[in-house]
């Protein structure tokens, strides 16, 4: 008796609405575009341990002076010798410290992208399921006024024998019928569509989305330009400005060449043995560094345009966003304080006539502009939870 009891529970459980910011948490947590890029984060912790050490020492086996005429005797003369030497290169004073905060850098501009790619991912799941919360609104609008036109129907057309004039309210009535219809059917392809898309986003099965937020005045513009340095993208602009400085630091530091020793072991069978010492270094005389600098230099001053001119795009952005949400509120508060209420006055009145069957099809004429207006409300107010979320990523929020 209990397992029937069960199962219908865990069904209402699993088609129940879930809310964005969960979409959004699940998603962040198993989406495989960002865990490919935790991935990447996680091989720049090997390369800066890599970083702080020392080039691998050169092993060098050496035999010299192999007579022609008698190749195995080596004790001919004191030149022929078999030697073990061991080469070392010690990098110049600061560039490993240079290298290491390379790679930091190279990593925080990694981390920068996996936080601007979490921002748009929440705001791809936001302006998705916003859509769909908007679909299934206008549907369940289109289902209530097909029910309502089917009833008035099916009322009118017991007079239709008696009362002629109602034959004309009918015929308007049923072509509203299958206009419903159509574009019922038309809504339904593009929700089955939109759950697809989404489902993709967040990469785990879903039923409904709940979307019910309120439609509040929006607050002044100059709160979205204050938090315009959060924005995620012009955080990797910044970022990719100072890995750019790391590395002209790294190429000028290349100019002063790296010193080595080498100690060999030198083995003699006929004379004493003996060790050798040698200190070198590589003689920048060609300008090579210097040129390799200069072009890190360009492109460091590259990176920082780029980033200026990314807070000019991104301020452009963000008030055209603003503009788009300031429509839609006003939009939707026009069509719910106003039109609709007018609208909503006059199909009563209509209604009233309706019952002496003289004004059917002017009432049909009202059902269909009301319905207009109910669907220009979701709409309305879909465009202001989109132009929200849109304001939200590019203020670099991300719930």
């Amino acid at each position: 008796m209990f397992r029937p009891l069960l199962a219908l529970l865990f069904a209402a459980a699993a088609l129940r609405a879930e809310g964005i910011d969960t979409l959004i948490d699940r998603s962040l947590e198993q989406h495989h575009s960002l865990k490919m890029i935790e991935q990447r984060l996680g091989a720049y912790d090997a390369l800066e341990d890599k970083s702080s050490l020392f080039a691998n020492p050169e092993l060098l086996v050496g035999i010299n002076d192999i007579q022609f005429d008698d190749p195995m005797d080596r004790t001919l003369e004191p030149m022929q010798f078999t030697s073990v030497s061991i080469r070392q290169k010690f990098p110049w004073f600061g560039k490993r410290g240079a290298a290491g905060e390379k790679v930091r850098a190279q990593k925080a501009v990694l981390f920068a992208s996996l936080e601007a790619a979490q921002a748009e991912l929440a705001k791809r799941i936001r302006l998705r399921a916003y859509t769909v919360a908007e679909l299934n609104a206008r549907l369940g609008v289109l289902q209530n006024y097909l029910e309502l036109t089917e009833q008035n129907i099916a009322l009118n057309t017991a007079y239709a024998s008696t009362q002629r004039d109602r034959h004309m309210g009918i015929m308007s009535a049923e072509l509203l019928r299958s206009d419903i219809a159509v574009r019922r059917e038309k809504l339904t392809a593009m929700l089955t569509a939109q759950k697809a898309r989404l489902a993709y986003l967040v990469q785990a099965p879903f039923d409904t989305v709940e979307a019910d937020e309120a439609v509040a005045p929006p607050p002044p513009l100059e709160n979205y330009l204050q938090r315009l340095e959060n924005n995620r993208i012009y955080r990797v602009k910044a970022a990719d400005q100072k890995a750019a400085a790391a590395e002209t630091k790294v190429k000028a530091l290349s100019a002063n060449a790296d010193p080595f020793v080498m100690v060999g072991y030198y083995y003699r069978e006929a004379h004493p043995d003996y060790l050798s010492l040698t200190v070198g270094a590589a003689l920048p005389l060609y300008g090579a560094e210097r040129d390799d600098t200069e072009a890190a230099r360009k492109a460091e001053l590259a990176s920082a345009e780029a980033a200026a001119d990314y807070r000019l795009q991104l301020r452009s952005e963000i008030e055209a966003a603003y503009a788009a949400l300031t429509e839609a509120y006003r939009t939707y508060r026009i069509i719910t304080e106003e039109s609709l209420p007018q609208v909503e006055h006059m199909v009563d009145l209509s209604d009233a006539k309706l019952r002496s069957g003289s004004d059917l099809f002017n009432y049909f004429d009202l059902l269909e502009r009301k319905l207009r207006f109910d669907e220009q409300r979701i709409a309305a107010k879909a465009d202001y939870l989109r132009a929200g979320a849109r304001l939200k990523a590019l203020t670099g929020e991300i719930k």
